[in-house]
């Protein structure tokens, strides 16, 4: 039977084979599920002229700090032979709206509060290669990117910024068999991650403000659990949960008015992003 066969493709990658039996031959396994997150990104800025104002005092300022619910669609593909498996996914979620007052300053010093509404989407995607160790412990490792795109309006100026990040992950996963055609699984990944941060602002008498980042890196944890059923042989269903938070730091900002050459910046700019998830997704073993 097939599912004596491969028994479970985890979301985000980690392959479970059921102890003492693997595959003979190449099983092609394709899924789409969806899925829900609450997600948040924090933008922190120093000494970065427009992006906190002019003339305000020196420290780190909050640029923008965002929290939505977003709905998630998720497509994939595997493909398994004996010990080793080959996944590619692909995520996109809604659109989610959030707004935040951030402190600006004229060139004279004077503060204000500053109320931004911002509207966001995240899009991540991977390639992952694993390898069944031991009856149902599992490596698995690959690369990820991972985008957000950010607009934001105020009365009189648009914010439109895009930072996306990608890099390496490494990770193991560990299932038990549940009722003999059930599996219950956790998992848990490390990634190392570079990270850019681009756009800028449009303002209604045609000025702008732009960056161009590069360098800002960061690393950090995902943990991930997962529920896996049988409706056929064939056909079969996932329902996981999983959480990921990563700090951006080091970037290199050049930046560039009205149209002008991009020249070093001695911004300092922190990202930091954290989510939860749930998805279910169906699979079918070819």
């Amino acid at each position: 039977m097939k599912k004596r066969m491969i028994m479970t493709i985890l979301a985000g990658g980690s392959l479970l084979i059921t102890q003492n039996s693997f595959a003979s031959d190449v099983s092609f396994i394709p899924r789409a599920g969806i899925g829900y997150s609450n997600y948040s990104l924090t933008w922190l800025a120093e000494g970065s002229g427009l992006l906190d104002g002019y003339g305000g005092p020196p420290g780190e300022r909050t640029i923008a700090d965002l929290q939505g619910d977003l709905l998630l669609g998720a497509v994939g593909a595997t493909i398994a032979y004996d010990r080793f498996y080959l996944d590619v996914s692909f995520q996109q979620s809604t659109e989610a709206s959030d707004e935040y007052n951030y402190q600006a300053y004229d060139y004279y010093g004077n503060a204000s509060d500053q109320l931004v509404d911002w509207d966001f989407d995240v899009a991540d995607y991977a390639v992952t290669v694993g390898y069944n160790i031991w009856g149902s412990l599992s490596a698995f490792g690959g690369w990820k990117g991972h985008e957000i795109s950010m607009t934001g309006k105020e009365p009189t100026v648009t914010w439109n910024y895009d930072f996306t990040s990608s890099g390496w992950f490494l990770g193991l996963s560990y299932g038990w068999t549940v009722f003999e055609s059930n599996m219950f699984s956790i998992k848990a990944g490390y990634a190392w991650l570079d990270g850019e941060m681009d756009g800028g602002k449009q303002f209604e008498d045609n000025t702008s403000y732009l960056i161009d980042t590069d360098g800002g890196t960061s690393s950090g944890a995902n943990i991930g659990l997962m529920w896996k059923g049988f409706l056929t042989d064939s056909l079969n269903y996932d329902i996981s949960a999983d959480w990921y938070s990563y700090s951006f730091e080091d970037f290199e900002v050049s930046d560039s008015f009205n149209g002008g050459d991009f020249t070093q910046s001695d911004a300092d700019l922190t990202i930091e992003e954290d989510a939860y998830s749930v998805r279910f997704t169906l699979s079918y073993v070819f």
